[in-house]
C-alpha cells in the first residue's frame, strides 16, 4: 500500500522545512531506465482469456512487450529571465495538486528582501511562478542556486468521507497486517509514516479504499529486498487522488 493519502493528510511546514528526503537542484533527476515489461496471454481450463505479467508454468500462451507510453509525472522548476531579475517557476505534471517547498542557496548579489525560501501548492497541470530574484547591485553578476521539494496532496483539503473506507483487499476476506502507526520498521519518513502494511500471497487483487482518479502508476519492478537505499525507490504503485 501507499502511504500518504494525497487529498486528506495534512503535511506541515515543519515536514517540508527539513529537506531530509530528497533535494535537488533545479529539477529531478530521472528514475533509472526499466526493462520493457511483457505481457502474457492465454487461455484456462474454463477457456477465459487471461492477461497477466507473469509467465504461465504449463500450457501454450502468447507473450509481447509493452513499453511505456505515458509521461512520469514530475515538479520542474524553470528559471526565466524577467526586467527586475530571475524568476523561479514551477510546473506541476502531476494530475493531482502538489505542495512545493523551494529554497535559495549559495546566493550572491542577491536582494536582501528576496525571500530564500517559501512553501506554496500547485494545482494539477498548472504552472505558477514561485518568486522572482533581483540584484542587489544592478551592475554586478547575480549567483545563486535553487533546491526544490515536493509532496503530492493539498494540505488544506478537509478530510469528510461519506462513509468508511474499504480495506484494500477483497470482503469476507482477511490478511495480516505486518507495520503500522506507531511502529516504524522501515516507515522512516513524513510520508510514510501512517502507512499501513498487509502481508499478502503475490497475485491478491488490491482495491481502491474509495472512489478516485489514478495519477501515477509504477509497475516496472519484480526484486525484492530490505535495503532502504537500493529496493527504496524500486517500489511498484499505484496513487489514487481522492476527493
Amino acid at each position: 500500500m501507499r502511504e500518504r493519502p494525497l487529498a486528506s493528510t495534512r503535511i506541515t511546514r515543519a515536514e517540508l522545512a527539513c529537506w531530509a528526503a530528497l533535494l535537488v537542484a533545479i529539477g529531478f533527476a530521472p528514475a533509472s531506465p526499466a526493462a520493457a515489461q511483457k505481457l502474457f496471454k492465454y487461455r484456462d481450463a474454463n477457456g477465459v482469456w487471461v492477461f497477466t505479467d507473469r509467465q504461465p508454468d504449463t500450457g501454450a500462451y502468447e507473450e509481447q512487450k509493452l513499453e511505456r507510453t505515458f509521461e512520469r509525472p514530475e515538479v520542474r522548476l524553470f528559471r526565466r529571465t524577467t526586467d527586475t531579475g530571475v524568476s523561479l517557476v514551477a510546473q506541476n505534471a502531476y494530475y493531482a495538486p502538489v505542495e512545493v517547498a523551494y529554497k535559495i542557496t549559495s546566493a550572491s548579489n542577491v536582494a536582501a528582501d528576496v525571500p530564500r525560501s517559501g512553501l506554496t501548492t500547485l494545482a494539477p497541470r498548472s504552472t505558477s511562478e514561485l518568486v522572482v530574484v533581483k540584484k542587489a547591485d544592478p551592475n554586478a553578476a547575480m549567483r545563486f542556486e535553487t533546491e526544490l521539494q515536493h509532496l503530492i496532496g493539498d494540505p488544506h483539503a478537509q478530510h469528510r468521507p461519506e462513509r468508511p473506507y474499504r480495506l484494500p483487499y477483497a470482503l469476507s476476506t482477511s490478511v495480516p497486517v505486518s507495520q503500522a502507526f506507531p511502529n516504524a520498521i522501515t516507515h522512516k519518513d513524513p510520508s510514510s509514516q501512517y502507512a499501513i502494511d498487509f502481508v499478502m500471497p503475490i497475485g491478491t487483487g488490491v482495491y481502491a479504499a474509495r472512489a478516485g482518479t489514478v495519477v501515477e502508476v509504477a509497475s516496472d519492478f519484480y526484486d525484492a529486498g530490505l535495503d532502504p537505499v537500493v529496493d527504496g525507490p524500486r517500489a511498484n504503485i499505484v496513487r489514487v487522488l481522492h476527493d
